[in-house]
């Protein structure tokens, strides 16, 4: 099987495995806002020999309707115990079934592309971001922002990277919606 059959099956697979769904989903309106809240990091340094780095993370997220599906964007502000950095991530999707979203700039993943898709599964809207390099590693990204149930102004991030099936890189958060 060559690579881009693998990748082709890969993609496939976590597409139908998103798509099953334990219970009845939210709906779209309890995530839109504005939200913020911070998050703790947590980065495999060194694969081999298993080290870990800790930081703190400050994390902004919008989630709009766009005319076809929802916008989300997201910031993550690097503690001075880090980089100090920001980075900001905006995203379009587009619904394509009920609470099934897809990437709108979704590109060919063998050739630098990004596939995204989204659904929504009970109480979370999970961000997919699947990515490959020119080596055939692939990354994963998953963001599960979870809304609870007894009081719909806080919202849980549940982060996870993974490398060709290592995670690298987790982060578990909670936000609250700003008025």
């Amino acid at each position: 099987m060559n690579i881009r059959s693998l990748c082709s099956l890969i993609v496939g697979l976590v597409f139908l495995v998103s798509g099953v769904q334990a219970g009845e989903p939210a709906k779209i309106d309890v995530f839109l806002g504005n939200w913020m809240g911070v998050g703790l990091k947590e980065d495999v340094t060194n694969l081999g020999m298993g080290q870990v780095e800790y930081g703190i993370r400050d994390l902004d997220v919008s989630i709009e309707r766009a005319e076809t599906g929802l916008n989300i964007t997201w910031t993550t502000h690097f503690r001075a115990d880090d980089t100090g950095e920001t980075k900001s991530t905006s995203i379009n999707l587009v619904e394509t079934a009920p609470s099934v979203f897809v990437g709108s700039e979704n590109s060919d993943v063998l050739n630098g592309g990004t596939a995204i898709w989204a659904r929504i599964e009970e109480q979370s809207l999970i961000v997919y971001i699947f990515e490959v390099d020119q080596y055939g590693i692939y990354d994963l990204s998953r963001y599960e922002r979870t809304v609870s149930i007894s009081d719909d102004h806080r919202m849980f991030l549940n982060f996870k990277r993974t490398r060709d099936s290592r995670t690298i890189r987790s982060v578990n958060g909670e936000l609250v919606r700003r008025q």
